[in-house]
């Protein structure tokens, strides 16, 4: 079977610098030249002897690490995650020590309001000036002080006006995802409810200090209680439990209070981060507008990074039903109609109507991810019969 696997492709990704930035192999992973001004030290450092790389599985070829330690006498050690979360959990908890690690834009934020990121020395970096000014400055890291551009991709809405200058809105957007994953099927399920995400922090001030003379006490316990009442109000507008497994998921990923080893002085800051998966059912806006409310009620500070809602196509939608009848008629068998649980670019059609599907494969964002090939010349088939039956 793994014969008939073909390997991953790429995704959205950026590339997060931390401390003890190695340059060269910043300089090697972009070929470019010339360097904007930096604040940071003016002096160049001699590259190191070994560096870790923290990354997805095989993203990076063998032959490209080989190539750089030959030439700058630099090795590159990779150490490798399965997702996002796993990613930000073992950087904020410090389980892995690295010195360059990729990470998806959004992320920014709170890494760097944990001071878990090192500002960068562009003149370490002779390069910088030759990557297009539509990838610098953005509202996530402004003036790039801890990022710079790694990998960019996109799953698109494109988007016209008609005569009368209104927006034009797709009947259906196909996000074209692999729904199924036993590395067998030709088929992947038709998914039309699909979940958000929402990730925010909640964060607790206090003043710096003397344990023993001043400051204002635990802030984590300030957080914990927090963490108990948020979990009672996710209870009450999210699907925390369903019996055929259509459900949301709430997570606390990290929370951060004061530095690791600094015992006798009291935290300024301390933040308490989250993660929602939400299903379209769920009374997203009830509960920002709660969470709000008590963040305000108790002296916390509450910062949304991401929100986006789980959307439900119309079971209805002409084009919806199209899809249907033409994975029907390549298949000869009524199509499975699923849910998808992991967040999805389904998310982002106008009005939720959308649906996931795709070819495939086994192990999504695992080291042995593969597609299925022979799904897919029938996903292409059902999307030329599609075009047939939908005009």
């Amino acid at each position: 079977m793994n014969s008939k696997l073909g390997k991953r492709r790429f995704s959205t990704l950026w590339l997060i610098l931390r401390r003890f930035l190695a340059a060269s192999l910043t300089v090697f992973l972009f070929a470019c030249t010339a360097a904007p001004t930096s604040s940071s030290s003016s002096t160049t450092e001699a590259p190191a002897k070994e560096i870790v790389l923290y990354n997805w599985p095989d993203y990076m070829p063998q032959s490209v690490l080989d190539k750089f330690e030959k030439e700058y006498g630099t090795k590159v050690i990779v150490q490798t995650y399965n997702s996002q979360e796993e990613a930000i959990g073992k950087i904020s908890n410090g389980e892995i020590q690295y010195d360059i690690a990729v990470i998806e834009y959004d992320l920014l934020p709170s890494l760097v309001s944990r001071s878990l990121l090192a500002e960068i020395n562009y003149r370490n970096i002779p390069n910088f000036e030759n990557v297009s000014a539509n990838f610098r400055d953005l509202s996530m890291d402004p003036g790039n002080r801890y990022s710079v551009p790694y990998n960019w991709g996109t799953s698109g809405l494109i988007v016209r006006s008609d005569p009368s200058g209104r927006p034009y809105e797709p009947a259906l957007f196909i996000a074209g995802e692999r729904t199924g994953e036993k590395g067998t099927e030709l088929f992947g399920e038709i998914c039309p409810e699909n979940r958000g995400v929402m990730r925010f922090d909640v964060i607790a001030r206090g003043a710096k200090g003397h344990s023993g003379l001043a400051g204002t006490g635990d802030l984590s316990e300030k957080l914990i209680a927090a963490r108990s009442a948020l979990s009672e109000i996710f209870s009450k507008h999210l699907t925390l439990k369903s019996s055929d497994g259509w459900q949301s998921q709430a997570k606390f990923p990290f929370i951060n209070v004061g530095t690791t080893g600094v015992y006798n002085v009291t935290a300024a800051e301390g933040i308490l981060g989250v993660e929602i998966r939400p299903i379209p059912q769920d009374d997203v806006e009830g509960l920002k507008s709660k969470v709000g409310e008590y963040c305000e009620a108790n002296g916390l500070e509450l910062r949304m990074n991401v929100m986006e809602n789980g959307v439900a196509c119309d079971k209805q939608n002409p084009a919806l039903l199209a899809l249907i009848q033409a994975v029907k008629n390549v298949s000869g068998e009524e199509p499975r109609i699923g849910r998808k649980l992991p967040g999805t670019s389904a998310r982002f059609a106008p009005g939720g109507q959308a649906v996931v599907w795709g070819q495939t494969g086994i192990g999504p964002h695992a080291k042995e991810e593969r597609h299925y090939i022979p799904s897919i010349e029938p996903y292409y088939k059902s999307l030329n019969e599609l075009a047939k039956l939908w005009k």
